[in-house]
């Protein structure tokens, strides 16, 4: 049993080391974050808030979960940063413990409109009980918000949360008034930057806190190239709330080695965080231009325009066929659905972003190639098999994660490392 476990671990990683992963919500791990990750916190618990936990043994967690906090606060500029929620849906369940109660009313993009299921389905639906208002949309468009219609319905619902962002941006969000009028009517702003928190950090998309957003959570394995965990970041006055809904309510350990490999990945982005989402902004824009080159029907926002984030949206009949031709070709991408869908089982679109490809060091002429290879798959009609064994080739460029520190380096002799990197 022992042999198949560990035969399946080798061959996921091949596997992954020769595929084009195109998948906008997943991401590679540094080399000093897979140190972290893998350290004895992961054996240790710390229940409670820092400074007043309820284990002892924790002298050195303590000091580093101080400084690790201290260091999110100043990148997004926010007053308050809880670590602890194990990943972006049990940020946003803090969140409803917090500051609702059954049967109240919130407002969310609908999932069809790039609301993720912890915002819009069944987490605050059947879990938390609350009435979900789906936030108005501009119709023909993905997640594009109709500031009037949303405006006359915070006005007259005066719902407890409204909840901004989601799993599929494509246009930078003007959110201004509606944060305005909410705050008129008592309504707290939230934003889920789960897919686009890196891209704050980098300074190539707009802090929702600029706009009058109270609490920001995300997950931090998307832009963010870390482990799988969660942030909540908020205004002062909301603090004392979420740190007692976090602990006791929802949380008892908090996995202390993904909140140390997520502080390791968050100083990593301070330093290489601009080139990193630069690059990845760069490539999506250069992907998307090709595809729509060869004739793919691409999501435009405004004409010529697809995207100022991370990700695109390919317009197919059939999405879900044609992400297993891709899978086949050894192209990992996801499909999705667009608000003109009838159901999530027959959905017409297909979701790329570019995060783990620019991580391994792709640049634009790389999306030339990768655009080529879907061009043949889906319009040509070759043989995805044959494809495989191109790609797989053409994977074997790009062996090393870029954008970080290299763990053989780190060492005390070399105390000018960042000056290399900057």
């Amino acid at each position: 049993m022992i042999d198949f476990f560990v035969n399946n671990i080798r061959s996921h990683e091949n596997y992954m080391n020769s595929t084009i992963n195109l998948i906008a919500s997943e991401n590679k791990l540094s080399y000093l974050t897979r140190e972290a990750l893998m350290s004895d916190y992961g054996n240790r618990v710390a229940e409670g808030w820092t400074g007043q936990r309820l284990f002892p043994g924790l002298r050195y967690y303590n000091e580093i979960e101080e400084k690790g906090i201290q260091l999110i606060k100043e990148m997004f500029n926010a007053d308050f940063v809880d670590v602890r929620p194990i990943s972006g849906t049990m940020a946003n369940m803090v969140i409803y413990t917090a500051f609702t109660e059954p049967g109240d009313t919130i407002m969310a993009p609908a999932i069809k409109d790039g609301g993720h299921i912890s915002m819009s389905g069944s987490t605050p639906k059947k879990v938390f009980k609350l009435n979900v208002i789906p936030i108005p949309m501009i119709e023909k468009h993905i997640n594009i918000i109709d500031k009037e219609k949303t405006i006359q319905l915070i006005k007259e619902h005066k719902p407890k949360l409204l909840i901004l962002g989601g799993s599929v941006i494509l246009k930078k969000l003007d959110i201004d008034e509606i944060c305005n009028v909410a705050h008129e009517n008592s309504t707290i702003v939230q934003f889920d930057a789960s897919h686009i928190s890196g891209l704050i950090v980098g300074g190539e998309y707009p802090n929702p806190f600029d706009s009058g957003v109270d609490i920001i959570t995300t997950s931090t394995c998307k832009t963010i190239p870390g482990p799988q965990h969660g942030l909540i970041l908020s205004k002062e006055k909301f603090a004392q709330k979420i740190i007692n809904s976090t602990f006791p309510a929802l949380h008892s350990g908090h996995h202390l080695h993904h909140t140390i490999a997520t502080f390791v990945t968050m100083y990593e982005m301070k330093i290489f965080g601009k080139r990193y989402t630069r690059q990845i902004c760069k490539n999506i824009n250069e992907l998307g231009n090709c595809l729509k080159k060869y004739g793919f029907n691409i999501y435009e926002y405004s004409e010529g325009k697809f995207t100022d984030t991370h990700m695109l949206m390919i317009l197919i009949d059939n999405a879900e066929f044609q992400t297993s031709l891709l899978e086949r070709a050894g192209i990992i991408v996801n499909s999705n659905m667009v608000p003109w869908d009838k159901s999530h089982k027959q959905t017409t679109a297909i979701r790329i972003g570019t995060p783990e490809v620019t991580r391994i060091g792709m640049k634009e002429k790389d999306m030339k190639t990768i655009a080529n290879f879907i061009k043949r798959v889906l319009i040509d009609g070759e043989n995805p098999e044959n494809i495989a064994i191109e790609v797989e080739k053409f994977m074997k460029k790009f062996t090393l994660i870029d954008y970080c520190y290299d763990a053989r380096l780190w060492n005390k002799d070399n105390r000018n490392l960042e000056e290399q990197y900057v």
